[in-house]
């Protein structure tokens, strides 16, 4: 570790700025179901700012470990984690524990990512959600509320049984914290995802008042799935004020309406004052769909466009009303009513269809 120290040229001003910058990112987007940070990039942007390269790290690596147990262990063979090592032994040899300790909560982040990853690569938000309320209530995920929270807990619990032996760096003890920070993030997400293996199985649901701790707690309620699934989603947008990145672009994509005008729409949209409308317009979205394969298939793009070209109905409610009802809300809120009124009716259509589209795409994403 000291040849590596010795090598390098940090930039402490900007790495310290850059991983704590990453960190804070990382945690609040990981309180989305199903997300999994994207860290490649990091590793060279912060490589630059210590004035290395991925072949002095991979050359520390096999000097370091020569003649050890771990020279033959692709776990500490990983060029990633040993550079994250180093930089936590740079920044408690900078007395800069807040750093060290970011880089910490980094590390239970990458090794987080990577373990979901490998074991869940295709992951449907709506039975990581119930699975995060359906595990036991001693699992770190649930009794730290969410994820970031257990890998933040997990990153304080290695700082206290591992400061000092990243600040001595002898290659067993850096092994013995691999091998360890590894595991702890592995066993919490193996428990998880054994519960999101049995909801995946036996179909998600919603409890029912008839449910009992030992019984089938994931039942479906067929009469009531639907609403309770609108409710759900409503939550999701209005209250918890989520927003589905994907659903902006896929409908961004196909009504051409510009990034800023989406985004001031669905940013507006994350209002608890919304809930009503949200709720109608999913519950006539679904009230004449006949089966899951109407929203997750091509199917899908049609219908939503037919329920907003309807033009004459008997009843006084209806699907492109409510969208339409909404929009106005939006847009007098957003100071964008005006111009609004001055554009071709074609693009009013357009812009009303990209709400129509991202609300009933959130409910798409959460299910299919």
């Amino acid at each position: 570790m000291k040849e590596l120290l010795e090598k390098s040229k940090v930039d402490k001003t900007r790495l310290k700025s850059y991983i704590t910058q990453r960190v804070a990112y990382e945690l609040s987007a990981l309180s989305e179901p199903c997300y999994y940070p994207s860290l490649k990039k990091d590793f060279f942007e912060m490589l630059a700012m210590c004035g290395l390269t991925e072949r002095d790290v991979k050359s520390h690596v096999k000097k370091f470990y020569a003649g050890t147990k771990a020279a033959g262990f692709l776990l500490q063979q990983d060029p990633q984690r040993n550079f994250l090592i180093f930089m936590m032994h740079y920044f408690i040899h900078q007395r800069d524990t807040a750093s060290f300790i970011t880089t910490m909560v980094y590390t239970t982040v990458r090794e987080y990512t990577n373990y979901m990853s490998s074991n869940l690569p295709y992951c449907n938000p709506a039975i990581f959600s119930a699975s995060l309320d359906r595990i036991a209530r001693t699992h770190l995920f649930a009794r730290e509320k969410t994820v970031p929270n257990a890998l933040y807990y997990l990153a304080q619990e290695l700082t206290k049984r591992y400061s000092t032996i990243i600040a001595e760096a002898t290659p067993d003890g850096i092994a013995k914290f691999i091998t360890e920070s590894r595991h702890r993030v592995a066993q919490s997400v193996r428990g998880f995802l054994r519960t999101y293996y049995d909801l995946s199985k036996s179909g998600i649901g919603y409890k029912s008042p008839q449910e009992t701790e030992t019984g089938e707690e994931y039942q479906y309620d067929s009469m009531e799935k639907g609403e309770r699934l609108v409710s759900e989603i409503t939550k999701k947008i209005t209250v918890y004020r989520e927003i589905d990145r994907k659903a902006i672009e896929d409908s961004r994509a196909l009504t051409k309406i510009s990034t800023s005008l989406a985004t001031l729409l669905i940013n507006e949209l994350s209002d608890v004052k919304y809930s009503d409308n949200v709720r109608s317009i999913l519950l006539f979205f679904i009230k004449d769909l006949k089966n899951v394969k109407s929203i997750c298939g091509s199917a899908y793009f049609t219908y939503v466009r037919d329920l907003m070209a309807t033009k004459r109905t008997n009843k006084t409610i209806y699907f492109k009303q409510q969208v339409g009802e909404l929009l106005e809300k939006l847009l007098d809120e957003i100071g964008y009513k005006n111009r609004f009124n001055k554009l071709s009716s074609q693009t009013q259509f357009l812009i009303s269809l990209f709400l129509a589209y991202y609300i009933t795409m959130v409910m798409r994403n959460s299910i299919c």
